[in-house]
């Protein structure tokens, strides 16, 4: 009885060492892919922000939302009526999309899908395309007053 004991022990602490294992890999996997795409989905984030503007200011016909030249980090827009500024900064390291207008302040972080595609999460665990955090951000500017 003794020695079926410490076979079936032995044979669990085996699988579970090859599950962790299999687990540890999995996370060095997504975090190599965060710190690849990351950048890039910040990048798309940015050149989202700034087609999307231009077309909302041709839309108009003036310049309503305005870029303020930047580190590539970095992003401020600020937007002419009522005057209000919107900054984001992308931390790579942390890969950790900040951003913060007077009429508030939020942060998202990248992760990776299944699938292995990048999106941005925020604290409550609820995932975001670049077309949604973008037209919420540019909405948030908008309601915010200097």
């Amino acid at each position: 009885m003794s020695d079926d004991f410490a076979k079936k022990f032995a044979e669990k602490l085996e699988r579970e060492r090859s599950e962790q294992h299999t687990k540890d890999e999995k996370f060095v996997q997504r975090e190599a892919l965060k710190k690849t795409l990351g950048p890039l989905l910040w990048g798309d984030l940015r050149d989202w922000l700034e087609r999307t503007s231009g077309k909302i200011n041709m839309e108009l016909g003036k310049d309503e939302f305005l870029f303020e030249n930047s580190p590539s980090s970095e992003l401020f827009i600020r937007y002419a009526g009522p005057p209000a500024h919107l900054h984001l900064t992308f931390d790579s390291g942390a890969n950790r999309l900040h951003c913060e207008c007077s009429d508030g302040k939020g942060e998202y972080i990248v992760e990776i899908s299944d699938t292995g595609e990048a999106y941005f999460r925020d604290p409550y665990h609820r995932s975001f395309s670049i077309e949604e955090i973008g037209q919420m951000l540019l909405a948030m500017l908008r309601k915010s007053r200097f």
